[in-house]
């Protein structure tokens, strides 16, 4: 009987990858992570002109170490386009104030012209009723009731009710034209007193120097600007960072993440610095599967997928910021 080396080849090769590619069995649970950057940004609330950096990137500094010097202030535009929005709403401010006068004018003429036609008519109506009044008079031998005259009399009430509303009428356009010539100013006189307020606290900003100093020790990371370079508000200046993070991000395999729970206990084990470990306790896990970055694959030309873990571990670490660490199980912790 004859044995076929290629088929002991291939069951060889089988075994030898399915131990390569798994955990033997009673292994202890481990994984790799890396420590999280905790990065931050300096920047300040009011637009402003960069006069000094003090630092350099990568500088190591202490809380309070001023960073940089700002000069706080406005553009120069922006004080010109004030000025142009005072000068503009005191125009339009006197032209509505003048547009008022001309109305009130305009009432006016109107008025004397109506009282003038109705003055005319009632005047020709009294002359009339008085001219007929005066022929009875003469006629001695004649006695007109007085009712003959009553219509005459009913114009002219009605003549002289009308002349009232007029009067009336004209009386209250008035007043309303006054009320808004007179009260009208004051939105409009706010409004410039708000811009001439606005302009002179922007102008008394100019001068202003404002210092910027370090939140925290740390190294200083990326500048974002220039001596000179005008930044606007909330402006990224520069990146800040602590050396050493608190947080360490793993990620553990699919088959093995029901294995791992909040509050459970790891080494967290330098790959740099022998005999660099520290306790780690988990304090988060991802709520999805996700595919491992390739620097934290056990093989990195295999695609993996697995569940993000984060460990808190104590901030006097000498990890560097986003160095690659090894997580070995330790055991339970404390569980919700």
């Amino acid at each position: 009987m004859k044995i076929n080396l290629f088929y002991i080849v291939v069951v060889l090769v089988g075994v030898a990858l399915f131990f390569l590619l798994s955990d033997p069995p009673g292994d202890e649970l481990a994984f790799y992570g890396f420590a999280e950057s905790n990065e931050m940004e300096v920047n300040y609330n009011q637009p402003g002109a960069v006069v000094r950096i003090l630092v350099q990137p990568g500088q190591a500094v202490d809380s309070g170490d001023v960073l940089l010097v700002l000069e706080s202030r406005p553009k120069q535009q922006r004080l010109a386009d004030q000025a142009y929005r005072i000068e503009e709403e005191t125009a339009e401010q006197a032209d509505r104030q003048a547009s008022r006068r001309e109305d009130l004018a305009a009432l006016e003429l109107e008025q004397r012209n109506r009282l003038a036609t109705i003055d005319e008519q009632i005047t020709e109506l009294q002359q009339e009723i008085d001219f007929k009044s005066s022929l009875s008079q003469e006629l001695s031998t004649v006695d007109l009731p007085r009712a003959t005259y009553q219509p005459l009399r009913d114009e002219l009430q009605q003549l002289e009710q009308r002349r009232q509303r007029a009067v009336d009428s004209y009386t209250q356009e008035r007043s309303a034209l006054e009320r808004s010539l007179t009260y009208g100013q004051s939105p409009a006189r706010q409004r410039i007193l708000r811009l001439q307020a606005e302009a002179r606290f922007d102008s008394s900003l100019q001068q202003e120097q404002v210092i910027l100093t370090a939140p925290a020790d740390g190294l200083v990371g990326s500048i974002n600007c220039r001596e000179g370079e005008y930044k606007s508000a909330y402006a990224n200046l520069i990146t800040f960072y602590q050396p050493h993070s608190e947080l360490v991000k793993g990620y553990v395999h699919e088959n093995l993440a029901v294995e791992v729970r909040v509050g459970d206990q790891f080494d967290v084990i330098s790959l740099q610095e022998e005999g660099s470990q520290y306790r780690g306790e988990v304090i988060g896990l991802g709520s999805r599967i996700v595919e491992i970055p390739t620097r934290l694959r056990k093989f990195p030309e295999v695609a993996s997928y697995g569940r993000e873990v984060t460990l808190r571990i104590p901030a006097t670490n000498d990890f560097l910021q986003k160095e690659k660490v090894s997580l070995r199980y330790l055991g339970q912790g404390e569980r919700e």
